[in-house]
């Protein structure tokens, strides 16, 4: 019987057939999935292609690219796009804010770092502010606009160690990973808690000098008039600890109330 087989089978034993007794078949393999059909990207490409042959003029070509974003329904390939394109830009922002934690980390004054918002939490779906998908009330993942970075500082004295700390990793960040989605040093955004209270005491200023008629240390002082409008975030949101000490404490909740005053 096993000369039969290997005769038949080339010494290989069917799909699905056990060699022996209570032996569980071998599982069919799983093809992968073909791509999903981007119906605007296909209809673009193909009018690129005609204005490549001249097959139009440039504002016949124009007028036509404005038309398809229009007249193309929507496919699955372009929310697919869309929501690789989100998720690899909430990589990107997690790993940047990763490299800045860890500078902070090496900051005297800075006692715990934490990462909270979007940027550490599943992405959820929504209608997004593009106007082809937010007309068609099509969900797609959210789209991370900036890293939240919430620092327990001890001494606010010296600022500026603070600010070229995060500036200086994140430029190291960016070199070091130049294929990945970039992430601007604006979109660092950095609140200031106090180490012993909790008690919030604003944001870490990004503007090299301070805008005409506000005071404050240049390149480094405190904006209280950028509180987020649920500072509860912190509480509530949070998911990573780049570093410290573990999640937020019952006490640390005290954030949301001294913020709101």
């Amino acid at each position: 019987m096993r000369e039969l087989q290997r005769k038949r089978f080339g010494g290989r034993r069917p799909r699905g057939v056990a060699a022996r007794a209570g032996e569980s078949p071998e599982a069919p393999r799983q093809e992968p999935a073909a791509p999903r059909r981007d119906l605007l990207r296909e209809a673009e490409d193909a009018l690129w292609r005609k204005f490549e042959r001249d097959a139009i003029d440039a504002e016949a070509f124009a007028l036509e690219l404005d038309r398809l974003q229009s007249s193309v329904p929507v496919s699955e390939g372009e929310i697919e796009e869309e929501n690789r394109g989100a998720l690899a830009r909430q990589r990107s922002f997690r790993e940047a804010a990763h490299a800045v934690a860890a500078a902070l980390a090496t900051t005297p004054a800075v006692h715990k770092v934490m990462l909270f918002g979007s940027v550490a939490s599943p992405l959820q779906r929504e209608v997004p502010r593009f106007r082809r998908l937010r007309r068609a009330r099509v969900e797609v993942l959210h789209e991370c606009k900036d890293v939240d970075l919430a620092l327990w500082i001890g001494d606010f004295a010296d600022l500026r160690s603070i600010k070229r700390a995060a500036s200086r990793a994140l430029t190291e960040w960016q070199s070091a990973h130049p294929d990945s989605r970039g992430v601007a040093h604006h979109q660092v955004d950095m609140f200031l808690l106090d180490a012993s209270t909790s008690a919030f005491r604003g944001n870490l200023c990004h503007y090299a000098q301070c805008p005409k008629g506000e005071a404050g240390v240049h390149g480094a002082r405190l904006r209280c008039h950028a509180v987020r409008a649920d500072p509860g975030g912190y509480a509530l949101q949070t998911r990573v600890t780049c570093c410290g000490h573990g999640p937020l404490r019952p006490r640390d909740r005290t954030v949301a109330a001294s913020s709101r005053r």
